[in-house]
């Protein structure tokens, strides 16, 4: 079962992350400033931020290892937020409140709660964490984004929960060998996610309001590449994500669609870098999309940070 979870799991875990096609932005268009939050041994990725705080997952110093997910608040101490014995991975943050996954020793993947002021852990309303895989979840007011993977079936579903009701709807499923659907974020009033049929071929990108229950598809429209990946969204609605090659680190470029608009590429990356996750924190107005960037070569995984 592990290696079907590195398999399933390979376009979530940023060292292994797909490649994105660059393509010609329009020439007025000034490319944002990459700036490095988190650099170096060991591997660091999935990260989450709100405001002053910071979440992110990393291996030990020799890059080898469980992961681990850590909470950062201002220049406060690090905070290692899954038990020892576990793996972690960060979700993202409503108020104080973090959301995480845990996997335990026995291969059990589930979601959690932690207060990163209190160091409290919450309850996950019930149903919502079952025998199978759950994972990569996001949070916003009482929204929850999160996944859920059948290895036994290769089914792979997309679900939004409300904690107030307990609710879950189901917003996409796939099934297949080389299928992947791959939770993004929830912020506000819309949720995203990666849907790959098979990701030996294409992905793409799809936008979910909350509101209307309209699940719109992100042109997919660039002259190279077949590959829309790694998702996150703004409470605007604006979604962010990698356009994708096959190959890891060739012409890699962030992008974002606006509601109503055309997409506009926001920075290339150099060749040899590729990126991974991406999460949007617009708590003060202004969207910062924070990301993984993966050195293809080394196999290491940096988080850096655009301002929009």
């Amino acid at each position: 079962m592990l290696g079907e979870i590195t398999r399933k799991r390979t376009l979530a875990i940023a060292s292994l992350a797909l490649g994105a096609g660059l393509v010609a932005a329009g020439a007025a268009y000034a490319y944002l400033t990459q700036v490095p939050v988190l650099t170096g041994t060991p591997d660091q990725s999935i990260v989450a931020a709100k405001g002053n705080m910071l979440a992110w997952s990393r291996n030990s110093a020799t890059n080898s290892g469980p992961y681990d997910a850590y909470v950062r608040i201002g220049s406060g101490p690090i905070k290692r937020v899954n038990p020892v014995g576990t793996t972690g991975w960060p979700g993202g943050f409503s108020g104080d409140r973090l959301i995480f996954q845990q996997v335990s020793a026995s291969g059990q993947s589930d979601l959690r709660f932690y207060n990163a002021v209190t160091g409290s852990y919450g309850v996950v309303p019930t149903g919502w964490n079952t025998k199978l895989w759950e994972w990569r979840p996001s949070i916003s007011g009482p929204y929850v984004l999160f996944g859920r993977i059948t290895f036994a079936s290769d089914r792979e579903v997309i679900l939004l929960g409300n904690l107030t009701t307990g609710h879950v709807t189901l917003l996409a499923a796939l099934t297949g060998k080389n299928a992947v659907a791959e939770p993004g974020q929830v912020n506000g009033n819309y949720a995203t996610w990666m849907s790959c049929p098979n990701y030996n071929v294409s992905c793409d990108v799809y936008e979910y309001n909350i509101t209307s229950g309209v699940t719109s598809k992100v042109s997919n429209t660039f002259p190279s590449g077949k590959f829309q990946t790694n998702p996150s969204v703004a409470s605007n609605g604006t979604v962010y994500f990698f356009h994708a090659a096959l190959a890891c680190g060739a012409d890699v470029s962030l992008n974002k669609r606006a509601l109503g608009a055309s997409r506009t590429m926001l920075t290339p990356f150099a060749h040899g870098l590729d990126g991974g996750d991406s999460y949007v924190d617009d708590s003060n107005g202004t969207p910062i999309v924070y990301y993984s960037r993966v050195n293809c070569a080394a196999h290491q995984a940096d988080i850096y940070k655009v301002v929009d």
